[in-house]
């Protein structure tokens, strides 16, 4: 549990008083006498500095068992006044207290003030629900809240989920950020909490979302975030992010997996180094010493979307940029595995959107690359034009296209840049052809994409060096169609990483590969203003 109490600066948005609406219990709920855990982060401003401040509430049915910083107030009932003493100012103070209420439809209102009405401000909420049920409840939370002027957000963690944010009486957001609609399903508890924008406000506002909860035991934390003053609360983007690695062969082992993720996230959004990647990494050799020669070998397959945006202006075209990366990271000098390049099979690169009211789409066709004529096609000559060490892709075939794609990827390749405990760095040949990719007709809310399989060298000379790293990119096209919408895309890569062994006794050929199964599936929340 995160404690509140201590020093701080001033809070840049506060809040005065809090509501909280539970719902009608129904079938064997009802009747039930449900206790919920409350507690709130108070502060008190320096020019009510020696002040008396009191705990208001009232409740359908109770308050019981008030504290403050860990200290007992004597009082409970619906209706309650407990004078919490002289409160220091310039420092945050933990409030907490159990509102119980039975049969469900009751409500929670509170607020700390001094006999006079002056409020004692109220900057960070939370909210335990007891394993009563396994019905879905939606919760109704309201605050009274103070904003100085800047772009803020209402941020915090939930299990399981917010829905339908206002300000005022405007709906602001609606649906749920990790909710792919009906046909694709929803994504409950996420770990990296919620990060919903308010957008600019000034003054007093009434913030008004439903907190909703199922299977068991919930959780609510929330606060209001300045984009200006307090960045770091913000941080990158909310997203989601599956790896597997499985042997596809009784013939090969993996002794050790591993799977880095992180964003790369600018301030400026017209640049293309907004960016989530995922890279997995394995460390795999033959099971079988008779047949192949062991050749312990290690190599990474990478998932990279570029040029992203979590809040996105409707009727307006946006194109997003996938990366596979494929590297050779270890293999033993002068084995037998030189000159047998490890390739890449990509059968599948799924796109999926949310689809509630159809907020997002993709049109036809969803590969676009651009020349100055905008005539989309597709190309096998995509190249690699500026590649240095640490930078790859640089600009995709600017003199061939015409400067009209240049700077879309400008930045670093799959998995190799400085992200979120991630530093990698991959050298890329110059002039290296990115493979064909084709894409399957889809509904308008998903599409597949297959790529050619890509290997790190053309030939198989034995003894010759291998390319230690390539890689193959596409884009495609999304659309915002509604407003006052949020959900999720979907990127999801299977395929099959080859890594060569080769024959003890050859007959006809030098040796072979050894299939793993690779899937990286990544999901972003995004917003339609």
């Amino acid at each position: 549990m995160i404690i509140f109490l201590g020093t701080g600066s001033d809070p840049i948005a506060y809040s005065t008083t809090f509501e909280f609406t539970v719902p009608e219990y129904v079938g064997n709920d009802v009747g039930k006498e449900v206790w919920y855990y409350v507690l709130a982060k108070v502060y008190v401003p320096p020019s009510l500095s020696g002040e008396h401040f009191y705990f208001v509430a009232s409740a359908d049915d109770s308050v019981q068992n008030v504290k403050l910083n860990g200290i007992s107030k004597a009082g409970s009932g619906s209706s309650v006044n407990i004078n919490l003493g002289t409160v220091s100012s310039r420092y945050y103070h933990l409030l907490e207290f159990e509102f119980v209420d039975v049969g469900g439809g009751g409500s929670l209102y509170f607020h700390v003030a001094t006999a006079t009405g002056e409020y004692a401000w109220l900057s960070r909420f939370r909210v335990y629900v007891p394993d009563y049920s396994d019905t879905e409840y939606k919760y109704t939370v309201k605050t009274r809240t103070y904003f100085p002027g800047d772009d803020f957000f209402l941020g915090g963690y939930a299990d399981d989920f917010i829905d339908d944010v206002y300000v005022d009486v405007g709906l602001m957001w609606q649906d749920w950020m990790w909710d792919m609609g009906p046909t694709y399903g929803a994504i409950y508890a996420w770990g990296d909490g919620f990060m919903y924008p308010l957008g600019w406000q000034y003054g007093w506002r009434n913030i008004t979302f439903t907190f909703g909860e199922i299977w068991g035991g919930g959780l609510l934390d929330f606060q209001h975030i300045s984009k200006s003053q307090q960045p770091s609360r913000i941080g990158s983007p909310k997203f989601w992010t599956k790896v597997s690695a499985t042997e596809a062969s009784p013939y090969l082992k993996i002794y050790e997996a591993k799977a880095l993720t992180g964003s790369n996230w600018t301030s400026d959004p017209g640049t293309s180094m907004r960016n989530i990647a995922t890279t997995v990494r394995v460390l795999a050799n033959t099971t079988d010493t008779n047949i192949f020669y062991p050749a312990p070998q290690e190599a990474q397959v990478s998932l990279t979307l570029y040029n992203l945006s979590t809040l996105y202006p409707t009727w307006s075209y946006q194109d997003i940029g996938v990366v596979v990366n494929l590297t050779y990271t270890y293999f033993i000098e002068g084995s037998v595995t030189y000159g047998m390049p490890i390739w890449f099979h990509s059968y599948s690169v799924e796109v999926k959107m949310a689809e509630q009211d159809y907020m997002l789409y993709m049109p036809c066709p969803s590969l676009v690359f651009y020349n100055q004529t905008q005539t989309s096609f597709i190309s096998t000559e995509w190249k690699v034009v500026l590649a240095f060490a640490s930078t790859a892709l640089g600009k995709l075939m600017g003199q061939i296209l015409g400067g009209g794609i240049v700077g879309w990827i400008a930045g670093s390749a799959t998995g190799i840049y400085t992200g979120y405990r991630i530093n990698q760095q991959i050298s890329m040949a110059e002039g290296q052809v990115l493979n064909w990719t084709q894409e399957c007709m889809g509904p308008s809310t998903s599409r597949n994409f297959t790529m050619n399989a890509f290997k790190t060298t053309k030939d198989q000379v034995p003894l010759s060096p291998v390319v230690g790293s390539v890689c193959s990119a596409f884009v495609f096209h999304i659309l915002p169609m509604e407003s006052n919408h949020c959900g999720l895309i979907s990127i999801n890569l299977k395929g099959y990483l080859y890594l060569p062994f080769f024959y003890k006794n050859p007959e006809t050929e030098y040796g072979t590969w050894l299939p793993i199964k690779i899937e990286i599936h990544t999901m972003f929340s995004v917003f339609t203003q």
